[in-house]
């Protein structure tokens, strides 16, 4: 059965971007009902609970909406940090050799979170067969897993994410996102990838 993932930080520490109200809603009612129904999907399917949300949203198509939720929910927890902070050189390098800047990165980032309409997660991935970065407007449940991206930064821009503090001022709700980054753990993620 597959176990809800303590928060890494305390809700009471992103002042500047989401209130301690909307992210303990977030984690509580959004991220812990899909848990629960996925849980609910393997008590009627016992020979699948040894598998991770990972082999559930590649391998069970049924499921997968669910799955990827976790796993959006999850990674976006490890994404964030309560230091405030600027990329790292790893990441600017990287970055702007695609992007060409890190601000013109950062500029189609924000522009794609403003104007994504509907549910969905924005995501910055690195595509490994092409050997390039891109910025994916994912619609509702979408993770980078299924299409073989992997995952560098993401964006929760469901209503429930920004609501409660933005109304619907995503554009504002994007640009104080970038000073919550958790950086270390993107060079983690690009480390593991060019060494």
């Amino acid at each position: 059965m597959i176990q809800t993932k303590p928060l890494p930080w305390k809700t009471n520490q992103f002042p500047g971007f989401l209130s301690a109200q909307a992210l303990n809603n977030h984690y509580d009612v959004n991220y812990q009902g899909y848990i629960n129904k996925l849980n609910e999907f393997l008590v009627t399917y016992p020979e699948l609970q040894s598998l991770t949300v990972e082999e559930l949203s590649t391998n069970y198509p049924m499921v997968r909406p669910t799955a990827n939720q976790v796993l959006n929910h999850e990674f976006f927890w490890k994404i964030l940090s309560p230091g405030k902070s600027a990329p790292t050189s790893i990441f600017y390098d990287r970055i702007s050799k695609n992007f060409h800047s890190y601000e013109r990165f950062q500029l189609e980032f924000i522009e794609k979170a403003s104007s994504h309409f509907g549910s969905g997660w924005i995501w910055l991935v690195y595509d490994p067969v092409d050997g390039l970065f891109q910025i994916i407007d994912g619609h509702d449940d979408y993770h980078p897993l299924n299409d073989g991206y992997i995952p560098i930064i993401t964006l929760d821009v469901w209503e429930h994410s920004f609501y409660l503090d933005y109304i619907a001022d995503k554009q504002a709700y994007a640009q104080n996102f970038f000073q919550y980054i958790n950086w270390k753990y993107v060079d983690s993620i690009l480390l593991s990838i060019f060494q």
